[in-house]
Order: structure tokens, then sequence, then C-alpha cells
């Protein structure tokens, strides 16, 4: 298996099983409504499509066309890219398409350099062969990736910049190329800047000459990536922070936030199982010399901490790596294998024939050990049920919804929801986010809970906020898709001035509804 030919051969063929495999994972998310075939991605992910579309569009990179300027979306460059492919000839159901399939193109490439990366710090092609079948086939990648959340550019991104970031520590200098590359890190994802700042950092510790110059390029990087991107922020927006930071630090004490995402840290060790986290542990104590070793354990440590601070995801309860955390886990998968191949070369120092053997089915033990002992999460790996928010409907029941809004209102018609991506997307009718991540009113308001330590539990990023009489009572929607919050406040209100539908409450004054069309799909059978 060391040898180069046969080695190559291997790799091309877990990717050709990997492409094989994610297609099939990408259909997976597909859908029909009426007989037509949908694919939507992830909510978050669909409301930096609406802002693709809206730009594409000739609207500008807001979410209503027309409306406020208002940065909802964490992922300039991903927006970007998903406004280039808008511009393409494709049918606005197919386009999440493009989107899951640049995804799996960023995938693949980052399993080349995985491998890479592998080969360079654990020193072994047996460990990087591992770590790209763990990588390629651990379920939460795909399910971030291939569902079109940033997790995909993120993810390629950062395999770039370790791999020169190897480099750097083999010449005993901060390159600017690094820099570079961790600056579009950042345009990628805004708190990317948590890896800007530790990886150069560390890179500056092991230095033993040139400290002074790398801290003048690292100053210049952070002066045009980062300062740069908060002067288009402060010049475009209007303000000098992301809407998304007052939605998600404004209000919550940072105790409550760390105290949660330490919560769910230790839910997700547990999880993993003791014994696959304490393998890194032990690479990393057996081979505490080893300066490459050492610079993947700190970016896993640096990632981990900012998903501390940040209080960890808003769906914890899904169980694996989150969104933060799983961009790490390819070097976490590196660190392992190397506990594991340094263990059973001392237990095969006799004869070593068994070697890839033992290190195969180890392989293998560890990629059912970390998803957990749930059994829908080994369901879910080996395709036997829907991915998250497909096994529960919520993308058909979006496109459905947004269906029928496209067939009941006016395109002038003005509509209140609690999911802030599909249905504005597929409708793009003017919107009201009642969570508050489009809205900068509710963004600055006080969380409704987990505001104190002994609530940390119920602190769920982005989730904790909104004003049902300032979304409702004050902007009069014409359309309502669901209450959130101030139930038993607004409710009395609602049914006084709205006609419930099929789940939505329709403004009895409003002249952007056809109420001829309400009727018809208060009738219809819905399949």
């Amino acid at each position: 298996m060391e040898k180069k030919g046969r080695s190559s051969e291997v790799f091309l063929l877990i990717i050709a099983i990997y492409v094989w495999y994610a297609l099939l994972f990408i259909e997976n998310t597909s859908f029909v409504v009426d007989g037509v075939k949908y694919y939507c991605l992830t909510d978050d992910a669909m409301i930096s499509m609406r802002y693709a579309r809206n730009l594409a569009e000739g609207g500008g990179l807001v979410w209503n066309a027309g409306g406020e300027r208002v940065e909802g979306y964490s992922d300039f460059l991903w927006v970007l890219w998903m406004a280039a492919l808008h511009m393409l000839p494709v049918e606005i159901r197919l386009m999440p398409l493009l989107v899951q399939l640049s995804e799996l193109l960023l995938v693949v490439g980052s399993l080349y350099l995985i491998r890479r990366i592998a080969q360079r710090a654990a020193g072994s092609e047996t460990i990087a062969l591992g770590a790209v079948t763990l990588t390629a086939f651990y379920y939460p990648i795909n399910n971030w990736a291939l569902q079109g959340s940033d997790a995909g550019p993120i993810l390629f991104v950062l395999c770039l910049a370790v791999l020169e970031a190897l480099s750097c520590l083999e010449k005993n200098a901060l390159s600017f190329r690094l820099l570079a590359i961790l600056g579009v890190g950042t345009l990628v994802r805004i708190d990317f800047t948590a890896l800007f700042l530790a990886i150069p950092l560390f890179l500056m510790l092991k230095q033993k000459t040139g400290r002074r110059a790398s801290a003048g390029m690292f100053l210049l990087a952070a002066v045009i990536f980062l300062g740069g991107q908060t002067l288009f922020r402060l010049w475009y927006y209007g303000d000098w922070l992301p809407n998304t930071y007052y939605l998600k630090i404004y209000g919550t004490p940072m105790a409550v936030r760390i105290m949660r995402g330490l919560s769910t840290t230790l839910d997700f060790i547990k999880d993993l199982s003791l014994p696959a986290f304490l393998l890194p542990l032990y690479a990393v104590v057996t081979r505490r010399r080893d300066d490459k070793i050492m610079l993947l354990a700190s970016v896993i440590a640096a990632q981990s901490c900012y998903n501390m601070l940040a209080g960890g995801d808003a769906w914890e309860w899904y169980g694996g790596a989150n969104r933060y955390l799983v961009v790490v886990m390819p070097f976490f998968f590196i660190l392992a294998l190397a506990a594991v191949y340094d263990l059973l070369k001392i237990l095969t120092e006799k004869n070593g024939k068994y070697l890839t053997l033992l290190f195969t089915a180890m392989v293998i033990t560890l990629l059912i050990t970390v998803h957990g002992s749930n059994r829908s999460s080994i369901q879910e790996l080996l395709l036997l049920k829907k991915p998250l928010h497909v096994q529960d409907k919520e993308h058909r029941n979006s496109a459905w919804t947004a269906k029928i809004i496209g067939e009941t209102t006016t395109p002038d018609a003005t509509i209140a929801v609690i999911g802030a991506g599909a249905v504005p997307y597929y409708t793009m009718r003017y919107s009201i986010d009642t969570l508050g991540k489009n809205d900068p009113v509710i963004a600055r308001e006080q969380p409704r809970y987990g505001k104190t330590l002994g609530d940390y539990e119920r602190f769920q990023p982005g989730h904790t906020k909104c004003d049902a009489n300032y979304s409702i009572r004050a902007l009069k929607p014409d359309v309502i898709l669901g209450l959130w919050c101030d139930k038993d406040e607004i409710l009395p209100y609602v049914q006084e001035n709205y006609a419930q539908v099929r789940g939505m409450y329709y403004n009895k004054n409003s002249k952007n509804i056809d109420w001829a069309a309400v009727g018809r799909i208060q009738t219809a059978v819905i399949l």
C-alpha cells in the first residue's frame, strides 16, 4: 500500500466511489411537487441564494430587492459564486443542484489536498489514504457540504492553508501566499478569522528568525482582508459588523455562550466515543516534538475554541460535528490514524505483513465509531434515510408553500416567515424575517431566552430573538407563515385580522391576495 503506483490507484478508486456516493446523496435530496422535480439546500444556504439571486437580477446584494440593505449572510464569496451560477440559463427549481455539484467538486479537491497534508504531516501513504476515506464518508461533511452550506468552500480553503502552512514550517518563514489564502477564507466566511489568527501565530512562535518581518506581513494582510471587508460593509450596509453578529452575540452573555458551547462539545465527544477521541491525543503526546503534527492539533484546537465561544451551532440536536467543527475533522482523522498506525507498528513489529490489513480494519471501525451509537446516523450514512431537512419533508413543504404563495398573491405581497431561505427564494415576494437574521430591528433586541447561566441550554444561536408585535402587528404582512413567539399575545390579533388556510394566515384586508385562488387551494387535494 505504500508503493506510489498502487497508492495512486487506491486513491483514484476512493475518489470514484465517493463521487458515485455523493451523486446518490444529492439525488436523495431532491423531491417532487405536482409532478415537477425540485432541489433545495439548507435554509441558511437558501438565504444566501436569495441574496445571490437578487444580485444576479440587478436588485443588489440584499435580501429584499428594493428594501433595506442588511447583511444577513455570513459567506460573502460563496454568495458571489451563487450569483454567478444564477447568470446561467437554468430554472430556479434546479439552481440548488448547481450549488450542490459545486460543493461536490470542492470536496473532491479537498480530498486531494488532505492526502497531501497527511503524507507530509504523518509521513505515511497508508495514513493518507485512511484519512481520505474517513473524510469522504464522514456523514456530517456530506450533509453540510452537499446541502449547500459554506462547509465545502471553507474545507477546501482551510486544506489549502494547512498545506501551505506545512511548507512554511519547512522553510521556517511565514509566506504571504498563506496569508492570502487565509484572507480569502475570511471572505468565504467571516468567522474564519479565528483560523486567520491562529495559524500564523503558531508559525511565528515556531520561527527561529524573522518574526518581526512575519508580524509585519500578517498586519498588512489583516488590513487588506479584514479591514477591506469592514470598509465595504460600512459603505454598502452602513454598519461596522454583520447583522448576524448582533443576532447571535448582542445581549447574550459570553458565559452563557461558552457554557452552551462547552456542553455541546462534550456531547459531541460522547457521541464520537471516548476511544476515538483519545487517539488524536495519543498522537499529540507521542509526536509532540513534530511541529507538523502540532500544527494540525493547533488548527483543531483553535476552531474548537471558536465553536465554544460562539455557543455551538443551532442544529446540535442532529448529532455529529456541527458546521464549525466539521471543517477540522479531516485533521482529527489524520491524528487519530497516526496513533493507530504507531500502535499497530508496535503490535506487528515481528510480523509486519499484517499491518496494512489491521490498519484497514481499524479505518472501517473508526468510520462506524465516529458516527456514534445512533442507528439513524448509520442509516443516513448508507443512504437508507433521507438527509436532514429532507426526511421530515421540510424542503418539499417549503417548495409547496412557495407554489401556493405564488398562486394566491400578487408580486407586491409581503410574507412573514420563520424559515427565511427557501420560501422567500422561490417566491421572491418581499419578506419579513421574524427571527431577525435579515432584520436589524429584531437582531438588536434582547434574546427571549438563554440569557442566564441557569438557562444556557435554551440558547440556540440565531433563534433566540423575535418580536411578533413588531413583525406582525406593526408591519402587517399580507401572509403569515407560522408564529414563532408571543403566540398567546398575538394570536387574538391574528385571528381577528387574518384568515387561516392550510396553516397560513391571509390578511383579510389585503389587496394583494387573490381570494378566488385561496378558495381553490383551500379545497384542493395536495399530493
